[in-house]
């Protein structure tokens, strides 16, 4: 089956991303977007609002060379896809590479991203969108695409 547009519409996010274009990356994003990091890293933040999403990308971007995010598979769970994603880059202070596992739960309604949860597998996210009454464990389409 063809890939939703919610879907393709996240795959060019990831894209415009990985050419270090923010403003297509936050197109989609409603004023009032919640995102929030994975729980077990060192104080996990919550953000409100375009302008403290664009500060986390931004901050994100910097403290690496050569940053991506390459999106493995995709989910559709009702408004919610989960994206399992390889990240990639070396710390600009340590020079150390950093590569693995990155999982976001986006939230989307009418083409406007809401909201975004960052975990760090793939079952987390989907027990996480199961706890809220979704029924996240059976991909639809554009599940299992490979970004390109």
């Amino acid at each position: 089956m063809p890939e939703s547009r919610d879907v393709r519409r996240l795959r060019r996010g990831y894209e415009a991303f990985n050419r270090g274009d923010l403003d297509t990356v936050l197109r989609s994003v409603s004023p009032d977007v919640e995102i929030r990091d994975r729980e077990e890293i060192p104080d996990p933040g919550v953000y409100r609002g375009l302008k403290a999403a664009r500060e986390v990308l931004v901050r994100n971007t910097a403290e690496f060379e050569g940053y991506r995010i390459e999106p493995e598979e995709f989910i559709e769970a009702g408004e919610h896809i989960v994206v399992v994603a390889r990240q990639s880059g070396r710390g600009r202070t340590s020079g150390a590479e950093v590569a693995g596992t990155i999982v976001h739960s986006w939230h989307v309604r009418d083409g406007r991203v809401l909201g975004m949860r960052a975990f760090s597998a793939r079952e987390q996210a989907l027990a996480a969108l199961g706890a809220s009454g979704h029924d996240a464990g059976r991909p639809s389409p554009g599940a299992g695409c490979t970004a390109s």
